[in-house]
């Protein structure tokens, strides 16, 4: 994260909540099999849940306020330069 994070930056979009947001999974351990869930919701943010495969639940992990950092975030995987494998870029949008 940390390096998409800095690719992103160097994209031209703001990360300065990035903390904040690897903060939200400090209190929690992903294990193989467990989803991640990102939504952004107009007005409210992006918002974190975590589903674990081992316990069968979810759970809300917390809220960034900004349009601006949903676009950060998902630059990491969607940005004109990800820092991920390009790859997997167009299967997620569906290339």
């Amino acid at each position: 994260m940390n390096e998409g994070f800095s690719k992103a930056s160097e994209s031209g979009y703001p990360t300065e909540r990035k903390a904040a947001f690897l903060k939200l999974f400090d209190s929690i351990e992903i294990k193989k099999g467990d989803i991640i869930v990102l939504n952004y919701v107009p007005g409210e943010g992006l918002s974190s849940q975590h589903k674990s495969k081992e316990a069968g639940s979810t759970r809300s992990l917390g809220t960034i306020a900004g349009l601006d950092f949903k676009k950060a975030l998902f630059a990491i995987w969607l940005g004109p330069k990800p820092p991920v494998q390009e790859s997997l870029k167009k299967e997620m949008l569906g290339n």
